[in-house]
C-alpha cells in the first residue's frame, strides 16, 4: 500500500467509515490505481476534488511519459520527463522537459553542497574535521567553546605569565604568578611548616615588642616635630593619612642579624618620618624608600639633637590594693 505524500499514519473512523489523518485533521480517500505504476494508494481528499491525486508518489508523477493536464483532462506531451546527471553527486535523476534546461542538481542538499566556497578544517584541540565558511577561515580554530577552553589552559594560553621557581625546602620546581613570588617560596604547606621552623616563637615575639616600642617613640617625636613632618597639617587616622618611616622598622630589625643595631633616635628621627595616604602606604608596603647611608647624611644636616623620654617600667598599685593596706593598718 502506497500513499500520495509518503508514509502517513491514518486512522479508521467507524462512525463515518473513512480514513482520517490526525496530524493534518484531513480525510483521505482510497484511489484504486496510479496512472504510472498501477498500484493502489490513499490520497488527500482536497487534492482529489481539484483533479489531482492521480499518482502514488512524486517520482511516479515525474517519470510518467505522458501526463494528463488537470485543467483540460487531455494528454499533454510537453510534460515528458528527461534523465539528467547531477553535477555534484553524479546520480541520474528524472526532470520535466520544461524545467530541464536550468536544472543542475538532483536535490536541494546537492545544490547547497555545490555552493559551498569554504574548506574542511581540523580542530586544533580534538582534531575533528568540520566545514568552515569562507568568511570564517581566518578566525576559525576550534569546533566548540569547550575545545577552546581546554586548549587555552596552562602554557598554551597567550596570557600565561607564570614563572618557574624552586622550593626553598625540597628543591622541587613549580610555577607561580610573578606577583606571588617572595624571598621564601614553598611548593606545599608541609614544606612551609618545615622551612619556617627556624623562626621560633621567641624571635617573633621579640620583633613585635621592639616594633611596638619604636612606634610609641614615633608618636612622641611626631607630636614634638609636627610642624616639620606634617607642614600642611593633615589629619592622621587609620583609614586616611598615616605617619610612615622612609627606612622601615622591619628592615632595621633585620639588620640585627648582621650585628648592626640602630637606635630609636635614628629610626624615629624627623628626617625619616613622612605623611602618606593609605593608598601610597599600601603600595610602599614594607620596602624602604631610602638607604641607611642616606638617612645618616640627612641626620648630620639636622640642627637639633633628638631626645626621647621613656617612662619607667614600675607600675602604680591599684586602688583595691591600697584600700586593703589601709584596712590592715586600722585592724592593727
Amino acid at each position: 500500500m502506497k500513499y500520495e505524500d509518503g508514509l502517513k499514519k491514518l486512522v479508521w473512523r467507524e462512525n463515518k467509515k473513512d480514513w482520517y489523518n490526525p496530524q493534518t485533521k484531513v480525510k483521505w480517500v482510497y484511489v484504486p490505481s496510479c496512472l504510472n505504476c498501477g498500484d493502489h494508494f490513499f490520497a488527500d481528499i482536497r487534492k482529489v476534488r481539484k483533479g489531482l491525486g492521480k499518482y502514488c508518489t512524486n517520482k511516479c508523477h515525474i517519470t510518467s511519459k505522458e501526463k494528463i493536464d488537470s485543467m483540460t483532462g487531455k494528454l499533454n506531451s510537453s510534460y515528458n520527463s528527461v534523465e539528467l546527471i547531477c553535477e555534484n553527486c553524479g546520480i541520474v535523476y528524472p526532470k520535466m522537459v520544461c524545467t530541464s534546461e536550468k536544472s543542475k542538481y538532483c536535490s536541494r542538499k546537492c545544490k547547497d553542497e555545490a555552493r559551498k566556497t569554504g574548506k574542511y578544517l581540523n580542530c586544533m584541540n580534538c582534531g575533528k574535521e568540520e566545514y568552515v565558511a569562507k568568511g570564517r577561515l581566518k578566525t576559525w580554530k576550534f569546533c566548540s567553546p569547550g575545545c577552546q577552553d581546554e586548549f587555552y589552559t596552562g602554557k598554551n594560553n597567550p596570557r600565561y605569565t607564570r614563572k618557574e621557581i624552586e622550593c626553598c625546602w625540597c628543591g622541587k620546581k613549580f610555577y607561580r604568578m610573578p606577583s606571588a613570588i617572595k624571598d621564601d617560596n614553598y611548593c606545599c604547606p608541609e614544606c612551609r611548616v618545615e622551612g619556617t621552623r627556624k623562626y621560633s616563637k621567641q624571635e617573633w615575639s621579640e620583633k613585635e615588642k621592639w616594633i611596638k616600642q619604636m612606634r610609641s617613640d614615633t608618636r612622641q617625636i611626631y607630636n614634638k616635630y609636627k610642624h616639620l613632618i606634617n607642614p600642611d597639617n593633615l589629619t592622621i587616622s587609620l583609614g586616611g593619612n598615616n605617619v610612615d618611616h622612609m627606612f622601615t622598622l622591619s628592615d632595621a630589625f633585620d639588620l640585627r642579624k648582621f650585628g648592626i643595631v640602630i637606635e630609636s633616635k635614628v629610626i624615629n628621627h624627623p628626617v625619616n618620618l613622612q605623611v602618606l595616604t593609605r593608598e601610597e602606604n599600601c603600595k610602599k608596603s614594607k620596602k624602604s624608600s631610602i638607604t641607611l647611608e642616606d638617612l645618616y647624611r640627612k641626620i648630620e644636616k639636622f640642627p637639633e639633637p633628638i631626645i626621647i623620654r621613656r617612662k619607667l617600667g614600675v607600675k602604680k598599685p591599684k586602688k583595691s590594693f591600697i584600700k586593703k593596706r589601709r584596712l590592715e593598718k586600722i585592724k592593727i
